[in-house]
């Protein structure tokens, strides 16, 4: 979904959870007392929202929507870093659509002069950010692990010491070594209910073709 980066960045920061519409729109709107202005909160509102809660930006144009939604993300976190530090980190940005990758290096650079606000991202495509200029950026590339590193980091995440052996095998075959699509490939089999922990021990779903790893 477009900007999924930036919701759940708002969702979190506005400790919106299960909250009803009419009070994530209250929380927003609340925000003017901060002094954010209300057009910003008025594309925060569609952002979170839809189109129900922000008629007036179902007319614009997508170069209008976009530059006014990429405008209220960057006041809102200009604000929020004024307040305290912030320390920003995405897993898997090579995840990201397009519109959410965009804005965020569009934010990298607007934000330059806010030393209290700190991006930490991972990605599987280091490219994508060629364009964040040299003096902004540190970049760590991390080295393949050996199968037995695979299966320690795997012990690591699922708190034990027995892991499935066919968890190891696929490991190894799916993963080849990358650390993130380790890390990644046990979490999406853990969110799919194919990785189970019975409270005794974990097992591994042996059908598990129909998931796309």
């Amino acid at each position: 979904h477009s900007y999924w980066v930036f919701k759940e960045l708002l969702k979190k920061v506005l400790k919106i959870e299960n909250d009803t519409h009419q009070k994530i729109d209250s929380k927003l709107t609340n925000l003017v007392n901060e002094g954010i202005e209300e057009s910003d909160i008025t594309f925060l509102k569609y952002l979170l929202l839809g189109d129900d809660y922000a008629e007036l930006i179902k007319s614009l144009e997508y170069r209008e929507k976009r530059l006014g939604i990429f405008h209220a993300i960057l006041v809102f976190l200009i604000y929020q870093c004024e307040q305290s530090p912030i320390f920003i980190i995405l897993e898997n940005v090579h995840n990201a659509d397009e519109l959410s990758e965009d804005v965020l290096l569009k934010i990298i650079e607007d934000t330059t002069t806010k030393t209290n606000l700190t991006f930490i991202f991972s990605s599987r495509n280091a490219d994508k950010f060629e364009k964040i200029q040299p003096s902004l950026l540190v970049r760590y590339n991390l080295a393949n692990l050996a199968d037995s590193e695979m299966a320690d980091l795997a012990r690591v995440m699922l708190s034990t010491k027995e892991i499935p052996e066919e968890l190891i095998w696929l490991l190894k075959g799916k993963a080849k070594g990358n650390p993130l699509l380790s890390i990644e490939i046990v979490k999406r089999l853990i969110d799919s209910k194919k990785l189970i922990n019975n409270l005794v021990k974990w097992y591994l779903d042996k059908n598990i073709d129909n998931i796309q790893l």
